[in-house]
């Protein structure tokens, strides 16, 4: 249960300070705005509560994934690692752990980052786009029924693989780091955590382009991939990249680094 409120705690920490990235990055990738510095300008020539439109659906499933994830993660690895597998600690058993976590934080969060799409999604100045979690959820059954609450899972489950990159990466990185070149603690979860996302957010980043056209739309995902090479080429994969890391990097960087100290404190 430590895992799983450091876990939501540095979650919760994170999204609130990179929530305005989140927003621009979603709007990027629906084609809602030309370029991130636009979409910034737009909040900037807004209000601060423009900037945070859908915090609360973001809060909840990041905070609920994060500490879903880690509680799992470290399940998982108990199960791995110990009876009756007993896997040694190589990088493909960190990389199995994580996807397994991955799979099921998915299967539990899904709802929510329809939802949260919905809601920052919605094209500047649009009134009747839904603005809260009810509205969004009204909207999403009315339209798509039960299942529009899964829409965007396939590829969702994606995101999972780069998870499981990262934290395929990250596990072993930790102790390397440390050992060889005698990092502190914070150092060392700083620099694994910041290199570890920007090869893993880079390299599986198209998926998440083709669920937010998914979530936000309701076509399948040969439609929104089709419809994104139509319009914009390959290059379409790849709208809102520079959001994206901008807001993950050190998103991530500062929830690892959380996370890893509030369980020292919490153990």
């Amino acid at each position: 249960m430590d895992n799983f409120v450091a876990g939501a705690l540095a979650g919760a920490i994170t999204t609130i300070a990179m929530h305005p990235l989140e927003l621009a990055k979603t709007r990027l990738q629906l084609g809602h705005s030309a370029s991130l510095k636009s979409s910034l300008g737009e909040m900037r020539r807004g209000s601060l509560v423009a900037a945070y439109r859908g915090l609360l659906p973001n809060l909840i499933g990041n905070a609920v994934a994060w500490g879903a994830y880690f509680y799992a993660y470290e399940t998982v690895q108990r199960f791995a690692f110990g009876p009756p597998l007993n896997l040694n600690k190589s990088a493909q058993t960190y990389l199995y752990c994580s996807f397994v976590a991955g799979i099921l934080t998915q299967v539990a969060t899904n709802p929510i980052w329809v939802i949260k799409t919905q809601i920052l999604g919605a094209k500047s100045g649009d009134k009747e786009a839904p603005s809260t979690i009810g509205k969004a959820a009204a909207l999403i059954y009315r339209k798509w029924g039960i299942g529009g609450f899964w829409r965007g899972f396939v590829p969702g489950t994606m995101g999972t693989v780069q998870s499981a990159i990262y934290f395929g990466m990250y596990s072993p990185m930790k102790p390397y780091l440390k050992q060889r070149l005698g990092l502190s603690d914070t150092a060392t979860y700083f620099i694994s955590s910041a290199f570890c996302k920007l090869v893993s957010a880079t390299l599986m980043y198209p998926h998440q382009v083709v669920k937010s056209q998914m979530q936000y739309t309701g076509v399948s995902m040969g439609t929104a991939i089709s419809e994104i090479l139509s319009k914009d080429g390959w290059k379409g994969f790849y709208r809102g990249l520079s959001a994206n890391l901008a807001r993950v990097v050190p998103a991530m960087t500062v929830t690892l680094v959380t996370y890893e100290n509030l369980k020292k404190l919490l153990a």
